[in-house]
């Protein structure tokens, strides 16, 4: 008889011995107030011992304000599932399926993931299904937070004899339960107790747990765990409907829909979020009632809704040294994508992580401290990149919580009255760089902070925007901070520093003055030559990193008192193999990663191979890259056995080298890279290692680009079958390799994506990959499929720019969920594909086909009804993307007649549809009828495209439509439907296009329209926009005649109109005041703006101006120009008259950040009282008269712009003139 037993609710408390503290320097007073703590904790414990109060576990310093999770049943509370149902049939199938691999007659089965994102629901849909009727007993126990083995196996007897048990003895207890059998755990030897009478159960019996713990799950022992993913917004959105309009005329939901964006933005795919806030506005009748509440922080909402008591469960749970290091993490903003690395590194700095007597490094013990965190789900890993992660919204909220005041972000709101109250406990500063500048105003709260720790600088956008930082942040606000362990001026361009503070182009010697400093980050600072010379003052320093900071020429004498120093990035300048002996890299066992860089010019080949083999280092190293070495083979070293740390090897540009060294000995080596090796020719034997019986055991990623004289790889050793390497490797990418030929490795069990591209000599003969996720290929000779493929885990496929398919059949694409076909360049290569097309199983999502000429129709019947999105590019379709039967637009291609012929449904659910670049296209579908279901239409570059639909009215669903360089459509529908869902409109370089659909002000969810280059467009519809419309730009529309939009627009807070002649009437009430971006140009704009006043702007924050003919000063003081003071951003051009910058119209611009001048001949000066302090960017272009004065340091204008740190005329830097 089987058994089915659901354990909810499993979670961890291990002690652990990294929390020992090592011992610290301390003064006399401390050491007086210690000791004056002690004892009042030790009386505290006295008072304990005598009250009968008892510790809990998990030692939450807020373990009194935690509510209690109620305990919980097999039946399920929710009206309705949303979005589970995949993931309930993978469970039912772990469930069901018998595993002869079964050791014990039960199986565990963990369900893991972050509180609320819906396990106990999961678990409960899954007990409740018919399928698992046939397990006999079946038993739902709820785990409390205080885990009782006596407890639990008397709940789980009960539940399963349905009668009360009053055996108070475990022993009597579990033999009772073997018997019913027939046939949350704190550490594995509580789980091993529990668990000891299922043994006697019959061969199936499974016990499903829930758990937040990845750990807890690890020690369940199956190995085969099932994470629970986050909801998708649509399903999300699903949860939140049922719970807000329960009992509730469903009619007003139209009233509401505007909001679920900012619902599902704020639930981010958490379940227990979205019925959370459902069930709060349910009784909520008003819009202004919903906008109020989604409008507060979730947090705000603790006592209407369950969300932070349920979250703070799992910080209640986490050991004293983790709520530390989880609490810090408030100090990163949401959505950030952070490295292990970095976040291990503050804490060091921090003292979170404790020296204990184990001979483990700090950055090892951090590590694990990191993992833990990501096991009980604190961390997720990022989608956009493996090696990054990320925090959920309220697991951030919840860090910020428990961090209370004393982490302080710079976009963090508090009222004056409390500010000073929250500085007073702030020890941690961050900061986004979401400009290139930052102004002295921004860091004056460093006054008020007292005991800051932490200033650290975070990026959110591109990795190489330098930054601009005022140079009195460093020299008077900055060392006042004496407490201060962790200062980052990352891409910082520290070159401009004021000569009263030190050298020109180098840091403040005010910064030595910081003394408990542990990390200086200084990495790209492009424009740093030089460090303080008094840097010896930073006795305190572990870590220096000045990577990237490539002019920083040589180091001060004063390094050699850094005693603590253990990372210095980027900096070992040797000249010969005496010098390299002398860096005595081999003595330096605490050295982790060593990164070689040879400069380049006239190359020695025995010296450098004598310099390198030197600069051996000791074998703890654990990552190293040689660069632009210039021998012709590697010292023995590199690849030596001895060397079992490395995980992480980097080879780039070494030119010279014809061979690799036996790299495949190296047993810890996960990550390979070999760039650039222009002289390498083979990939022999050699790489392997000589004796060695699994080369390359751990690698998991393993990268060969730009190798272009490379033309062989012999994948195994000749005649040795049982040497098998790559076993474990995950990733392969080949890139820009075009001599390559020959095979690939042909065992690769572990593969998950493989890349090729630019080998045009390689025929690509892909083995069984059982892995593979993801195959992406452009540009090879020829695609062998050696055999049906495996692989049920392969969901993206992109194949591009094939001469030859061999062996391939469309069901080995289509059958996986995902089809890619990308024929760039060789168009008959899907003339090859054909065979298989018809599949019974096909599901079919996406379509993604480009370059392909002998398509020209697709057979909309041959469609399966899973497919989601079509993709097509540079292909020569006939008329009409889809025939669905009614007119035929051209006779079918080899292609439309094959694609899985056994779904033959009339009914598609597409979403998404985009054809770019086909010439001949007229229509999309040949009736002209559009899918109800369409979402997103773009249509680009179809230059004989004339019709959208026959239909009178565009579909509701559709949410996206963008039209692009179709110069022959003259109309898209008759009018908009008005509760279409149409959210954006873009129309660009439609020349033929003579008017718009009218019901364009009914669009309640139109936010942005974009009109640009539609010559022809003479006229809009009355009241041509809705209310809410946020985004409008119209460009290059010469024939339009049109007023502009009216002061009904309140929502209007990005407006563009250029090159517009025609709209001369400007309305009396003129524009919106929550305007934050205005670019405008021609004197029909400009002027009547003029009269209605740009001060009236009060929240713009963005302003361009474009051809004003008439202007000779700016802005115009003498006509009572005033310009709003909220402006950061100006920029004017093309103004043929300007001769000067008004005084009076800059000196109250006090949030000036930037200003741009261009195309104005006759300019000649800058204010004559100077730019506001707050400006740090200046660029004058086209400005001839102005840019032939300057010189730095000398000219009447020079003084008005010295302060400014970044300032280009002409396109070159002034300051480094």
């Amino acid at each position: 008889m089987r058994a089915l037993l659901v354990h909810q609710g499993l979670e961890e408390t291990l002690g652990d011995p990294r929390s020992e503290k090592k011992p610290s320097k301390l003064s006399n007073e401390e050491r007086s107030k210690i000791k004056a703590i002690s004892s009042r904790l030790e009386e505290l414990c006295k008072r304990r011992t005598v009250l009968g109060l008892e510790k809990i576990a998990g030692g939450s310093t807020h373990s009194a304000t935690v509510r209690r999770r109620p305990p919980t049943t097999c039946l399920t509370s929710e009206p309705a599932v949303y979005g589970r149902n995949e993931d309930k049939a993978r469970i039912l199938d772990m469930v069901l399926k018998n595993d002869p691999s079964d050791a014990a007659n039960f199986r565990v089965i963990p369900l893991v993931g972050m509180g609320g994102i819906g396990k106990t629901t999961l678990a409960q849909e899954v007990y409740n299904d018919k399928l698992t009727d046939d397990f006999k007993p079946k038993a739902w126990v709820c785990v409390s937070d205080d885990f009782d083995i006596l407890r639990i196996s008397k709940a789980i007897l009960e539940s399963i004899t349905r009668s009360s048990c009053g055996l108070t003895d475990l022993n009597s207890v579990q033999l009772k339960l073997k018997e019913a059998v027939f046939k949350k755990n704190k550490s594995y030897e509580l789980w091993q107790a529990l668990k000891s009478p299922f043994m006697a159960g019959a061969p199936g019996s499974r016990i499903i747990v829930t758990t937040r713990s990845m750990d807890v799950a690890l020690k369940m022992g199956s190995g085969k765990n099932y994470e629970l993913k986050h909801l998708s917004d649509d399903d999300c959105w699903s949860v939140f409907l049922n719970h807000a309009f329960e009992g509730i005329d469903t009619g007003t939901q139209g009233n509401f829909e505007s909001t679920r964006q900012r619902v599902v933005a704020k639930c981010k795919g958490l379940p227990l979020a979205a019925r959370a806030l459902g069930g709060l506005l349910r009784s909520k009748q008003r819009v202004d009632e919903w906008r109020a509440i989604l409008n507060s922080k979730i947090w705000d909402l603790e006592d209407e809704i369950e969300i932070p008591s349920v979250l703070k469960l799992s910080y209640h749970h986490l050991p004293s040294h983790l709520k530390r290091c989880f609490a810090y993490c408030a100090i990163l903003p949401k959505d950030y994508e952070f490295q292990e690395e970095e976040l291990v590194l503050l804490w060091i700095a921090e003292g979170f992580i404790q020296q204990s007597k184990y001979s483990k490094q700090l950055e090892d013990w951090g590590s694990e401290y990191f993992h833990d965190l990501l096991s009980r789900s604190m961390f997720q890993k990022s989608s956009n990149n493996e090696s990054k992660f990320v925090m959920h919204d309220l697991v951030h909220d919840l860090a910020q919580w428990a961090s209370g005041d004393t982490c302080f972000r710079l976009d963090y709101e508090f009222s004056e009255d409390r500010q000073s109250k929250v500085f007073e406990k702030v020890r941690h500063c961050s900061y986004i760089r979401s400009r290139r500048f930052a102004v002295k105003d921004k860091f004056k709260f460093l006054d008020e902070v007292e005991n800051l720790r932490t200033f650290l600088p975070i990026f959110m956008e591109d990795f190489f925007i330098s930054f601009c930082i005022s140079p009195m942040v460093l020299s008077d606000l900055l060392p006042k901070c004496k407490k201060l362990r962790v200062l980052s001026l990352e891409k910082d361009n520290i070159a401009e520093v004021p000569i009263s503070i030190g050298c020109l182009k180098c840091l403040p010697e005010a910064i030595t003055s910081l003394f408990n400093l542990e990390i200086l980050i200084l990495s790209y600072c492009w424009c740093l030559l030089k460090l303080p010379s008094s840097i010896g003052n930073l006795v305190n320093l572990h870590h220096l990193d000045i990577e990237g900071a490539d002019r920083l020429c040589e180091l001060p004498l004063g390094m050699k008192e850094l005693k603590c120093l253990r990372t210095l990035t980027d900096f070992i300048n040797v000249i010969d193999s005496q010098e390299a002996n002398e860096a005595m890299l081999r003595g330096k066992k605490d050295l982790e990663v060593l990164k070689l860089v040879w400069s380049g010019g006239p190359v020695d080949e025995l010296r450098e191979k004598n310099i390198l083999d030197m600069l051996k280092p000791h074998c703890n190293i654990k990552r190293l890259e040689i660069i632009s070495y210039g021998s012709t083979r590697f010292p023995s070293w590199v690849g030596d056995p001895s060397f079992s740390n490395v995980a992480v090897l980097k080879l780039e540009n070494c030119d010279r080298c014809t061979s690799l060294p036996s790299l495949g000995q190296l047993c810890s080596l996960k990550d390979l890279t070999i760039v650039g090796m222009s002289a390498l020719k083979s990939v022999g034997s050699e790489i392997y290692g000589e004796g060695c019986s699994k080369p390359f055991r751990s690698l998991q990623t393993l990268y060969f680009e730009d190798l272009q004289e490379w033309e062989h790889w012999e994948p195994n050793r000749e005649n040795d079958e049982h040497v098998q390497a790559f076993s474990h490797l995950r990733k392969l990418s080949i890139k820009r390799c075009p001599k390559l030929s020959g095979r690939l490795p042909n065992h690769l069990p572990s593969l998950e994506e493989i890349v090729i591209a630019g080998c045009m000599h390689l025929a690509v003969s892909l083995p069984s990959l059982p892995a593979l996720c993801t195959m992406e290929i452009d540009g090879c000779k020829r695609l062998v499929c050696d055999g049906p493929s495996e692989s049920k885990s392969l969901n993206e496929m992109a194949l591009c720019n094939i001469s030859k398919f061999e062996n391939w059949s469309m069901e080995n694409l289509v059958r996986f969920g995902f089809y890619s076909v990308d024929t760039s360049k060789d168009c008959n290569a899907l003339t090859s594909l054909t065979d298989g097309m018809i599949h019974n199983n096909v599901r079919l999502e996406v379509l993604r086909i480009i370059g392909c000429h002998s398509l020209k129709s697709i057979a909309r019947e041959h469609l399966p009804s899973s497919l989601k999105e079509i993709e097509l590019e540079y292909c020569e379709i006939q008329q009409c993307v889809l025939d669905d039967g009614e007119n035929s637009c051209a006779s079918p291609s080899v292609l439309e007649k094959n694609i899985n012929n056994s779904s033959s449904s009339t009914y598609l659910d597409l979403e998404s549809l985009s054809v770019q670049s086909c010439p001949s296209l007229t229509r999309l579908w040949s009736s002209g009828r559009l899918p109800v279901t369409l979402k997103c239409i773009q249509i680009e570059d179809c230059s004989n495209f004339k019709v959208l639909t026959s239909e009178c009215q565009l579909s509701v669903a559709v949410e996206e439509l963008t039209i692009d360089s179709c110069s022959n459509i003259e109309s898209i529908a008759e009018r908009f439907h008005d509760d279409a869902c149409l959210r954006s409109i873009r129309l660009s370089y439609c020349k033929n296009l003579k008017s718009l659909p009218k019901g364009l002000n009914n669009l309640s969810h139109l936010h942005r329209r974009s009109i640009q280059g539609c010559h022809n467009l003479v006229s809009l519809p009355e009241d041509a926009l809705p209310s809410n419309v946020v985004d409008v730009s119209i460009e290059d529309c010469d024939k339009l005649k049109a007023p502009l939009p009216t002061g009904k627009l309140s929502s209007l807070q990005l407006l563009t109109l250029i090159e517009c002649p025609g709209i001369v009437f400007f309305p009396e009430e003129g524009l919106s005041t929550n305007l934050t971006d205005l670019e405008i140009s021609g004197d029909n704009i400009y002027k009547p703006l003029v009269k209605w006043g740009f001060d009236k702007f009060s929240s713009l924050r963005k302003h361009c101006i474009n051809r004003c003919s008439d202007a000779v000063s700016f802005p115009e003081v003498e006509k009572g120009v005033i310009l709003p003071t909220s402006l950061t951003l100006i920029r004017i051009s093309d103004f043929p008259k300007l001769e000067r910058l008004s005084s009076k119209g800059f000196h109250y611009l006090l949030s000036l950040e930037q200003l741009k001048v261009s195309s104005c001949p006759n300019f000649t000066s800058f204010p004559e009282a100077g730019f506001p302090s707050s400006l740090l960017f200046l660029d004058i272009q086209g400005c001839p008269l102005l840019e032939n004065k300057f010189k730095k340091g000398k000219g009447q204008e020079w003084p008005k712009i010295a302060h400014i740190p970044s300032v280009l005329i002409g396109g070159k830097s002034i300051h480094r003139l």
